[in-house]
């Protein structure tokens, strides 16, 4: 469940099919910039796209926001995910679970060059 606050404060987006949802995202602001904050799909949906779609849009709405690159705060489990999307780890963080790393990812935008100008492939 997505709390009502914070999808009014954040770019999110939710994919249904049937009016069942499949999953979901959502970027937050942090002081290093747009954060993918949340990308989750349903445990029963994994392995069928929909993954790729949310990421797709997810890429979208940032170029929408004017984004040139945004980070992600990934746990373990979904790190092969975001690394096979073309995201690149830079750096791991302990959390207060001792055995539960978060894998820090870029992800550079397509068709948007730092600061925000729009490139040659954006069209």
């Amino acid at each position: 469940m997505i709390a009502e606050a914070y999808v009014r404060d954040n770019p999110v987006f939710v994919l249904e099919e049937g009016g069942r949802s499949l999953g979901f995202y959502g970027f937050t602001e942090s002081e290093g910039g747009l954060l993918l904050d949340k990308l989750f799909v349903d445990a029963d949906r994994i392995g069928q796209g929909y993954g790729r779609l949310l990421w797709e849009h997810a890429l979208r709405t940032a170029r929408g926001l004017g984004r040139s690159e945004f980070t992600i705060a990934s746990d373990p489990n979904a790190a092969p995910f975001y690394a096979a999307m073309g995201a690149v780890e830079y750096a791991t963080k302990p959390t207060a679970e001792p055995s539960w790393t978060l894998h820090m990812f870029r992800c550079t935008v397509p068709g948007r060059r730092p600061g925000g100008d729009v490139g040659p492939e954006a069209g």
